[in-house]
C-alpha cells in the first residue's frame, strides 16, 4: 500500500467536501471541493458567503492545482448565489485548463479555468426543478461532456428536456 500523497485537514469550523480529482499528464492534481465555512487550506485563507434563509444551501466552490509532490499551485474560490449542491465533477485538457460541472440553486454550470487558476468563462443553464450533474469528461478537441439527472425542464440551448419526475438521465456536450 501507499501512503496518502496529500491528507486534506482543514483549520478552523469548516466542513467540507471534495467531489472529484483530476491529474494532468505532467501529474499535476486538481482537485474539486464545496465546503461551508471560512476555512485555511495550506496558507490560503478562503472566505465564504454565509447561509441565507433564503437560500436551500451554503456552499462555495474550491478549486485547487497541486503539484505532483502535494504542494499548491494555485487555489481559486468561488461563491455562487444559494451555494452548490454535493454534486459534481471537474476534468483537464490538455493544454492544462480546467473544466467542472456541477449544481447550485436553480440549475446546472459549467465553469473553465485557465492553467494558472483564472476564471476563463462560467456558463448556467436554469431548471425550476432537481437536478444534478454527476460527472464531465472533455476530448482531444476541446469538447465539455457532462452527465446527470433531472427532473422537470432543462434547457442547455438545444431544446427543453422534460420530465414528469426525477431520475431522467441526461448527457450535454459544449464545444
Amino acid at each position: 500500500t501507499q501512503a496518502p500523497l496529500v491528507r486534506f485537514v482543514p483549520q478552523g469550523p469548516a466542513a467540507s467536501r471534495a467531489l472529484d480529482a483530476a491529474v494532468d499528464a505532467a501529474g499535476n492534481i486538481y482537485v474539486f471541493w464545496i465546503f461551508n465555512d471560512p476555512f485555511t487550506f495550506g496558507d490560503t485563507a478562503l472566505p465564504h458567503e454565509p447561509w441565507s434563509v433564503m437560500t436551500a444551501s451554503a456552499w462555495d466552490i474550491f478549486v485547487a492545482s497541486l503539484d505532483p509532490l502535494g504542494n499548491p499551485r494555485w487555489i481559486t474560490v468561488t461563491s455562487t448565489p444559494g451555494g452548490v449542491n454535493s454534486s459534481g465533477g471537474i476534468a483537464v485538457d490538455a493544454a492544462g485548463r480546467v473544466t467542472l460541472t456541477g449544481v447550485d440553486v436553480g440549475g446546472v454550470f459549467v465553469r473553465r479555468y485557465e492553467p494558472d487558476g483564472a476564471l476563463l468563462w462560467a456558463r448556467k443553464f436554469d431548471s425550476p426543478s432537481s437536478v444534478y450533474a454527476r460527472s464531465i469528461a472533455l476530448d482531444a478537441a476541446g469538447n465539455i461532456y457532462i452527465a446527470g439527472q433531472h427532473g422537470g425542464d432543462l434547457d442547455f440551448g438545444g431544446g427543453v428536456l422534460s420530465a414528469s419526475n426525477f431520475g431522467h438521465a441526461f448527457v450535454a456536450s459544449f464545444t
